[in-house]
């Protein structure tokens, strides 16, 4: 019942900035780039505080997306599917009141995953060394329903209170022997302050909770076959499970906070800067509950910092951002046997418990934006950006070792083209990302062959990427209702130009279109 009433609420949270958008803008020009008023005219636009829609320079935005995707290519890591088509709806909207501001989103997935094995979790974080995995290619259907909503409120002259939730479910099945059925969920709540230091100067907090639940069932249905089970710890080590069926439940949780600075002169400055900690932890349990397996425990601290500057002038927008993350992961795997009670009862009794996987992993970015400005809106955006990715892995007790520095360089150019009422805009994109140093030592490991150095030279891949879009807005004569309707087609390509024996001659490419309602 908590569930149901939890679900209905963030619906309700959800739907309510879209219903209220119904309503006329002067300016239709900033009505459909919405998306870029919103980041060029509040500093605090995408940061962790829930706070930040009140700050919105628009008093309402509604978008509803439709699309279908389609990736396709053998340049993929060793556990993704080579093959992917998604048909998913999106709905979003914010809403600006006296004293209150609204925001949320609903979205829908339907995807299927062809010849993909090796993984069959589903929301477990991605760094999560313990995964439940077979190695029979499969063709999986992912479902994904997604609901997300918050508010801000004025509470005082000098400070305003919001909070926001973020809801997801999902399945993912597929009709192959063994068959994983995998059901998930995961929900995140993040209240937030912000307070009025002065005219210039606002100080922010921020601090949530997620939880994860998420279950497989494996069963076979075709025949008595024994099937093995990988209980992954990480860098392909795994302990052995066999027989016709097994189950998995993984359950987590977390806490993150961010504190924010920001200054804003009001004419043309203005910056943020804000620090924040996570941490999370996700257990899996084996079997049922008499005959209780640990299948370990992952650990994750993370410590990150951001910091944005930007200067808006009345034809043009300047903004420089600099961020970077540390992460530390721990996975503990613990030792167990099989024992027998008085009663003839067996169970699982942990003797032994010790850190087998570790990680530690720095991250940072450096990104600058240009917008050439027409009345405020943008008519030629320009990015680029650098990312630099350190990663040291070591798998215990025998020192199995990993190790790379990678960098990326991406640039992009959208140009906007008015047409009477309407809007057409092209955007090209590229990226490089090559490998400074790695190295890799995983003598003795059973699956080096077919699962770790595969999943390493992925991990370490020169490749480059080229994108391109093109989409129109056009208005809709709809009697007190500014609308538009938007088409779009994108299409990208990633190719491989090491020397990997696994990845030699490969791509990945995928193209996606769609339908979009502004309003």
């Amino acid at each position: 019942m908590f569930l149901k009433h939890k679900i209905l609420t963030l619906f309700g949270i959800a739907l309510f900035p879209v219903a209220l958008s119904a309503s006329s803008d002067a300016d239709n020009n900033r009505q459909r780039q919405y998306k870029d008023i919103l980041y060029l005219e509040n500093i605090r636009y995408g940061i962790d505080n829930p706070t930040s829609v009140s700050y919105s320079p628009l008093n309402h935005t509604a978008d509803i997306k439709i699309g279908y995707n389609y990736k396709k290519g053998d340049f993929v890591n060793i556990d993704k599917s080579p093959k992917e088509k998604t048909l998913f709806i999106d709905m979003s909207g914010t809403k600006k009141l006296k004293k209150t501001a609204f925001e949320g989103g609903i979205g829908y997935q339907n995807t299927i995953e062809y010849d993909r094995r090796w993984n069959s979790t589903l929301y477990i974080a991605s760094d999560n060394p313990f995964i439940l995995a077979d190695s029979v290619r499969s063709k999986y259907n992912v479902e994904k329903f997604i609901l997300n909503g918050g508010f801000s409120w004025d509470a005082l002259s000098f400070m305003k209170f919001g909070i926001k939730a973020h809801y997801e479910v999902g399945s993912s099945a597929d009709q192959t022997d063994p068959r994983p059925d995998t059901k998930g969920m995961r929900f995140n709540i993040t209240p937030g302050l912000d307070f009025k230091l002065s005219e210039k100067l606002n100080i922010g907090v921020s601090l949530g909770g997620r939880l994860l639940n998420e279950e497989i069932k494996y069963t076979n249905v075709v025949g008595t076959t024994n099937y093995n089970f990988f209980l992954m710890n990480g860098l392909g080590c795994f302990y052995l499970q066999n027989g016709t069926s097994y189950q998995r439940r993984y359950k987590g949780s977390g806490w993150y906070g961010n504190l924010q600075l920001m200054w804003d002169n009001h004419s043309f400055l203005s910056n943020i800067v804000s620090l924040g900690i996570d941490k999370n932890s996700e257990r899996a349990e084996d079997g049922g509950t008499q005959r209780l397996f640990i299948g370990g425990k992952y650990n994750r601290t993370q410590y990150d910092i951001y910091d944005r500057f930007s200067i808006l002038h009345e034809n043009s927008a300047h903004n420089i951002t600099i961020s970077a993350s540390i992460h530390q992961i721990d996975g503990i795997w613990y030792d167990q046997k099989s024992v027998t009670n008085d009663n003839g009862q067996t169970y699982w009794e942990i003797v032994n418990s010790s850190i087998k996987h570790k990680e530690d992993r720095l991250e940072g970015t450096l990104k600058y934006r240009f917008d050439l400005l027409r009345h405020s809106v943008p008519t030629l955006t320009v990015n680029t950006g650098i990312n630099f990715v350190q990663s040291k892995t070591t798998n215990y007790p025998d020192i199995y070792l990993q190790k790379y520095n990678n960098l990326t360089i991406n640039a992009d150019i959208s140009k906007h083209f008015s047409i009477k009422k309407s809007l057409l805009t092209i955007t090209f994109s590229g990226n490089y990302k090559f490998n400074l140093s790695s190295s890799l030592y995983s003598d003795g490991i059973t699956l080096a062959e077919q699962y770790t150095i595969p999943m390493f030279d992925y991990l370490t891949a020169n490749h480059y990427g080229i994108y391109g879009k093109i989409e129109s807005k056009i208005p809709l004569n709809i009697q007190k209702l500014q609308s538009y309707i938007g088409i779009y087609l994108q299409g990208s390509t990633q190719q491989y130009i090491g020397k990997s024996i696994h990845y030699s001659n490969t791509s990945y490419n995928q193209i996606e279109g769609g339908i979009q309602f502004l309003f």
